[in-house]
């Protein structure tokens, strides 16, 4: 049961008007209307004026409304983890790509053996790397905006999405000057 909804009941209990109970709480008959109605929604002082004249625990409805919204929180927590772990898994392979790149680089003019075979080796590692980095990176943004879809305040969000796309750029700046050293 809503505010609104408990304001009537117990409004109606007392055999009380809107007006009088206007009256008690100092503001217009209109005012408690559109509380009752739900399109205007009482401050906190007014809240308790309320409980007071009409002997409601509001106390108990916010209880209820933080247990519903304690489940959300934790599994948008769980979604931006997961999102997380993404990106810096992906950050950590650019990174590591870009190691065997310059691992690769350094031995180029050595003509042993073991250089032969890990050359090859290693650019094909990096190229793995790189493509498995940027699929777990797309699917997890993706994932990510489908979670975002139904969100109401979005700009909490897109922080992440931001610092991530930050994170793999600079990675990627190191993969191409790794290359080009």
């Amino acid at each position: 049961m809503n505010i609104a909804e408990q304001i009537i009941l117990k409004r109606k209990e007392i055999n009380m008007t809107q007006k009088e109970l206007a009256e008690k709480l100092g503001v217009s008959d209109k005012t408690v209307s559109r509380y009752e109605q739900g399109t205007s929604i009482p401050d906190v002082q007014m809240l308790k004026k309320i409980g007071d004249i009409l002997s409601i625990d509001f106390k108990a409805y916010f209880e209820q409304d933080l247990k519903q919204q304690t489940p959300k929180k934790l599994n948008d927590y769980e979604e931006m983890k997961k999102f997380r772990k993404g990106y810096f898994m992906s950050f950590f392979l650019f990174l590591f790509s870009a190691f065997l790149i310059f691992l690769i680089k350094s031995s180029n003019g050595q003509t042993d053996s073991i250089s032969y075979i890990l050359n090859p080796f290693f650019l094909i590692m990096a190229l793995i790397m790189v493509m498995y980095a940027i699929m777990v990176y797309s699917l997890r943004m993706i994932g990510y905006l489908f979670f975002l879809k139904d969100k109401k305040d979005k700009k909490i969000y897109y922080k992440e999405i931001f610092s991530s796309i930050f994170m793999l750029s600079l990675a990627l700046l190191f993969l191409v000057f790794s290359f080009i050293a």
